[in-house]
């Protein structure tokens, strides 16, 4: 899977939204035990400002986000084979 294009999201994230980045934004990647700031992960994958600004935040309704383009999907969004009863694909097309 790339992970700058597409995910599979465990399907319990069911209510979810989408927004733009903001300052001080933090989620956490898949497999880190703490958050990190999306400003850092933007500049450790070399993703320019510009495009920042233009990657959709997917966010679940308590507002922790889920996956955004170009990084890793959060941890808690992991498949669990033995309690995942469903999965949610997303796939990125930019503009």
């Amino acid at each position: 899977i790339d992970c700058e294009r597409e995910v599979w999201l465990d399907g319990g994230c069911a209510s979810m939204r989408v927004r733009g980045w903001r300052a001080g934004d933090r989620y956490q990647p898949l497999g880190m035990q703490g958050r990190k700031k999306l400003q850092d992960c933007f500049v450790d994958r070399g993703i320019e400002r510009i495009e920042r600004n233009r990657l959709p935040l997917v966010c679940g309704e308590e507002g922790d986000i889920l996956w955004v383009p170009g990084l890793l999907q959060a941890n808690s969004t992991a498949l669990d084979p033995e309690h995942c009863k469903s999965a949610l694909r997303l796939t990125y097309h930019p503009i």
